[in-house]
């Protein structure tokens, strides 16, 4: 289950993927670092027919073939930590993919054979945000491939973007990028400290004192963006002392074929949804049960009657869940969040323990006098203290809750990270022999 949960933020954090074991850059490639090579890749993207189409038609399918024709090398800088990311980017329909942020070099190769594989897709706009990676096969040899959406495939993403929101100002600062073969202007908006550094077509250009950016093509806040002067590069990205910046560019012809790949959160879900059907089944044969017993009626129903409750909890948050984009949607993440309910886990064990001490009475205050005792007051013992630890646990449980209130997504993630190490620690030790 727990692999579920971490769906929700596999792609929220772009700029905190680790890919600490993925293959090093790739160092047999040669990166053409000449004028007239870069300048030419640098065109190419300017002139990104996505930019210039009318087009609203972005979508893409998790499982069609990507192709990309522009490659960009970018520096993350998050103070005194650098981490490099390759971008690819399909200049006709406007999407992209982006390959972990990595010490010493980007993962500027697309290797799907590979187990520690992570490659994320981005549509035109962000709307469809799809994480495509590799995992032992849980069941024998052989590696498992696999499509995170957070149910962007569905429900989009709503991009909010501070780069179009206002116009940009022309600062005095300029610097320059990728060995030195693109100048770029310093601009910022009046309102917000973020500095973008922009380059023109003919790097020799002076930039007008103010730009409205119209649309963007890229990723980590650099690539090319539309403005009413014309499209130009964005270089740089600068906010108090963390940057991303283009270290390198170049043109490229890359191709991704995930069709093979399975739907996480689309398997997730139909598993769920069978195991709702065939634990409501179970419910009430062991209801019918229950109340054919001859011992302990009123703690059997009492656990049948929880067990229903709770599944129809189980049923709310699978719809949740599916409800809208797990990046975004508050209450997509909570129905996910949801699915995995400790304080639920506790108390049915409470419940069960309750049951199970019942019927050791039972059979204790049925003994005959010459039968052996066959160890039920310590197996009595026992119950007693797991009961006791569980009782606690709950306890415990309900200060977390009390501690992470707000609501929020990580909230709920903190709250159930918690609650997940007690409870293990509670089930293991909950053992009688």
């Amino acid at each position: 289950m727990k692999k579920y949960i971490l769906m929700l933020f596999s792609v929220v954090s772009f700029l905190l993927v680790n890919a600490q074991r993925h293959p090093a850059r790739d160092t047999t490639r040669h990166w053409d670092t000449s004028f007239t090579s870069i300048n030419e890749s640098a065109a190419k993207l300017i002139h990104a027919p996505v930019l210039t189409s009318t087009s609203q038609q972005h979508q893409i399918i998790a499982r069609q073939q990507f192709c990309f024709d522009i490659m960009m090398e970018v520096e993350l800088n998050f103070g005194r930590i650098s981490r490099y990311v390759a971008v690819f980017i399909n200049t006709t329909d406007g999407y992209i993919g982006y390959t972990p942020p990595t010490a010493g070099g980007s993962i500027n190769i697309v290797m799907p054979e590979i187990e520690s594989f992570v490659f994320t897709i981005m549509s035109y706009k962000l709307g469809n945000i799809y994480m495509y990676h590799n995992q032992k096969a849980s069941r024998g040899d052989g590696i498992d491939h696999l499509i995170t959406t957070s149910n962007t495939d569905q429900h989009d993403y709503q991009e909010m973007n501070n780069l179009t929101a206002a116009p940009l100002n022309r600062k005095t600062e300029r610097r320059s990028y990728v060995y030195g073969t693109m100048n770029a202007q310093a601009y910022k908006r009046s309102d917000e400290p973020t500095i973008w550094f922009i380059n023109t077509a003919d790097y020799r250009s002076i930039l007008p004192p103010a730009l409205t950016v119209q649309k963007i093509l890229g990723a980590f806040g650099v690539g090319v963006i539309q403005t009413d002067f014309g499209s130009f590069i964005l270089c740089e990205r600068t906010n108090g002392t963390s940057y991303t910046k283009i270290t390198n560019i170049e043109r490229c012809h890359v191709c991704f074929d995930p069709s093979g790949f399975k739907m996480t959160e689309a398997d997730f879900y139909t598993k769920q949804t069978a195991d709702i059907r065939a634990e409501r089944e179970k419910i009430n044969r062991d209801q019918a049960e229950a109340q054919r017993a001859e011992s302990c009626v009123s703690e059997r129903m009492q656990q049948i009657n929880y067990r229903r409750e709770m599944l129809q909890v189980q049923e709310d948050n699978l719809l949740k869940a599916q409800s809208g984009n797990l990046i975004q949607d508050n209450n997509a993440q909570k129905g996910m969040l949801g699915m995995m309910d400790y304080n639920a886990a506790v108390h049915s064990s409470i419940l069960a323990t309750k049951t199970t001490i019942c019927n050791i009475e039972y059979g204790i205050g049925h003994r005959q006098a010459n039968e052996p005792d066959n160890g039920a007051a310590e197996r009595l013992s026992c119950q007693q203290q797991i009961l006791s630890n569980l009782m606690i646990t709950e306890g415990q449980m309900q200060a977390i809750d009390a501690r992470y209130n707000t609501g929020s997504a990580m909230d709920l993630v903190r709250r159930n990270a918690e609650k997940a190490r007690i409870y293990s620690r509670v089930m293991q030790a909950a053992g009688c022999n």
